[in-house]
């Protein structure tokens, strides 16, 4: 027997094509967290990224990605050659550390209370904390109580197991208790003819924020939530303020009693000096609690009326008649009013012109 042998050959092509990809970190201890991707595949005409967090995009060139949140993210590329239907995929794995960090809820609190600090993770990490004028039940777990009878800082670092370390600072503001009087005109209780407006004045160690009030009983007041309202009464009154801060921190209850005085009273000065050099140049009619001004007449020794008032208890006479100074002289007075108190008031008398 004889055997024919024949070769046949061939070229074989061989397409590389296969994924790959570079990051511009596989560790993010920072607040950013962001990762540059950049795909090396050859001959990729289609790539399609996952980028581990739930979101995926197919962008060709090189790219970067926040994470928002800590962890571990495997990063996946799949890639797909039109021409040769080859495709190929390659995942690479990256740590996040601690991207964020809250230490308290509230940053004001009232004086006497314990401020409730947290480190919201779950993760096994280590904490320590500082406090610049107080006290910490622990420096080392992740939910400490902060107390301080002042305004204070809060510190912590917190490590992960990547070694990873964030830090936050917080301030925490102390509402201090305020102190208020309540004061009237005369710094004290005082006494007013019935109906006649009176403001009174709250006074006291300053407040800084916003404060609230409450003035009982409403009636005869101009305000019921003001600091400083008007009292028009028309007998003996207590009126009863409840002062409080905005966080609810502290409030003070003051009153203040307003008494009524006697009854109404109406009068003139016995002498002016209408010289026009700004010091007593007219008279005026003057007395306590008077309402309403109905008569005020002066004359001159021949009898002459050279003077009449309107009714207006804020004009008074400027020594002149007919448009002339009047000389140094005794002139006869007569007024009449009647007071808050309904009391008809009547007043006769001389007056002297002085040089």
């Amino acid at each position: 027997d004889s055997t024919c042998q024949r070769i046949h050959s061939s070229n074989v092509v061989v397409h590389s094509v296969y994924a790959d990809f570079s990051l511009s970190d596989t560790l993010l201890c920072s607040d950013t967290n962001t990762i540059i991707f950049n795909s090396t595949s050859p001959y990729a005409d289609h790539l399609n990224w996952d980028l581990g967090d739930g979101n995926d995009t197919t962008i060709l060139t090189s790219f970067a990605h926040t994470y928002f949140g800590a962890g571990v993210f495997p990063i996946t590329l799949t890639i797909l050659n039109d021409s040769t239907g080859c495709s190929d995929s390659a995942t690479k794995t990256i740590k996040v550390g601690i991207y964020d960090l809250d230490i308290v809820s509230d940053t004001t609190l009232c004086l006497g209370d314990s401020l409730y600090a947290f480190a919201n993770s779950s993760q096994p990490y280590t904490y320590e904390w500082r406090i610049d004028s107080g006290y910490l039940n622990s420096t080392t777990i992740s939910n400490p109580s902060a107390y301080s009878d002042k305004d204070f800082i809060l510190n912590v670092d917190v490590t992960d197991t990547n070694n990873c370390v964030t830090s936050k600072s917080v301030d925490v503001d102390i509402i201090q208790n305020g102190f208020v009087n309540v004061l009237s005109p005369l710094n004290a209780d005082t006494a007013v003819v019935p109906n006649e407006p009176v403001e009174i004045v709250l006074q006291g160690i300053p407040f800084q924020g916003v404060l609230s009030y409450s003035w009982t009983p409403s009636e005869g007041l101009s305000c019921t939530d003001c600091p400083n309202p008007v009292a028009n009464v028309a007998e003996p009154s207590t009126f009863e303020v409840v002062i409080s801060d905005e966080f609810g921190c502290w409030s003070s209850t003051r009153s203040v009693f307003i008494d009524l005085a006697g009854s109404s009273t109406l009068d003139v000065p016995t002498a002016f000096t209408p010289n026009n050099d700004g010091k007593n140049d007219v008279v005026y009619v003057r007395g306590w609690g008077i309402k309403e001004l109905t008569e005020f007449k002066i004359y001159n020794r021949w009898g002459e009326l050279v003077y009449e008032n309107p009714g207006n208890l804020m004009e008074g006479w400027d020594g002149t008649y007919k448009g002339k100074i009047q000389n140094p002289d005794t002139y006869a007075v007569i007024a009449s009013g009647i007071g808050f108190d309904d009391q008809v008031l009547h007043y006769k008398g001389s007056l002297n012109i002085l040089k």
